[in-house]
């Protein structure tokens, strides 16, 4: 018979994950996991903390357990993460959205907001479709388009955008492939996260995002770590309207060379971003 409380499982959970994760993650992963798994959300697992767990509870979150101690991001296991307040579904297929992709939404809303004509907003590489979705939601006049090389990608960005009731084009299509791309309509703005880690940094790197984030939309080739941003710029001349806008993420460690192969073309008055570690992590380029 089982006779362990909420609060005693809730401590040994996050305490189980000390070896991978520090003390503050470890329990906010554990928040995550019983919020989903009991449908306790903080105050009110708080309340019923001396309640026994029932052994069908303990039969969902062992497994849960057993995959975060191999390393296996929380968002994939529980198939949800958090992106501008918005509930998103995730999978392998997708990257994990993340806070400075956030910052980089509210830049874009930021220069939005000062349009007052029709937009037509473009994003590359779409992925979940966070980045499109939060840009609908808090613009809704701005016409979003969407576009992603997977299509296993794009589907999970079109199930979000029921989810939330957003309306957003999508496009499965590579960037890559300049040709293929010439039916695709002008846009004001466009806008990508792209894949931009050389793969000789993925010795590097946390394994969680090695072993289970889509290679597709992390790693480019050590001798074109550019590549994306080149091809953007190549669709850009024939698809960014006049006064177009091009914001992107970008590599901390590329950030010069990305400014400089956008000024080079001598069509674009560039600034560089900041991101909340700071860290310079977010290009606008303006044509001219």
């Amino acid at each position: 018979m089982n006779d362990k409380t909420i609060g005693y499982c809730y401590t040994d959970f996050w305490q189980s994950l000390l070896p991978l994760y520090e003390k503050q993650e470890a329990q906010n992963i554990a928040e995550l996991v019983f919020d989903a798994v009991l449908l306790l959300p903080l105050l009110e697992r708080i309340k019923y903390r001396s309640r026994l767990i029932t052994t069908r509870e303990l039969q969902l979150i062992e497994p849960i357990k057993k995959e975060l101690l191999l390393n296996k991001p929380i968002q994939y296991i529980l198939g949800k993460a958090w992106f501008c307040g918005m509930p998103l579904t995730v999978n392998p297929s997708t990257l994990i959205p993340r806070p400075e992709t956030e910052e980089l939404v509210h830049w874009i809303c930021n220069d939005l907001a000062n349009t007052t004509n029709h937009t037509d907003l473009l994003d590359i590489g779409t992925g979940s479709g966070c980045i499109a979705l939060a840009i609908k939601k808090t613009m809704p006049n701005v016409r979003v388009t969407a576009l992603d090389i997977s299509e296993d990608a794009l589907k999970i960005a079109q199930s979000n955008s029921e989810q939330l009731g957003l309306t957003i084009d999508f496009i499965k299509a590579n960037i890559l492939e300049i040709e293929s791309l010439a039916h695709i309509p002008f846009f004001q703005y466009i806008v990508s996260n792209p894949p931009y880690i050389p793969y000789k940094d993925a010795k590097t790197m946390d394994t969680r995002v090695t072993h289970f984030e889509p290679s597709l939309a992390l790693f480019v080739d050590d001798q074109y770590p550019l590549m994306f941003y080149d091809k953007i710029l190549d669709f850009a001349t024939t698809h960014l309207a006049e006064s177009g806008r091009i914001f992107a993420e970008i590599n901390e460690g590329l950030h010069e060379e990305v400014e400089a192969l956008f000024k080079n073309t001598g069509c674009y008055k560039t600034s560089l971003k900041k991101d909340f570690q700071g860290k310079w992590r977010l290009i606008k380029a303006i044509k001219i």
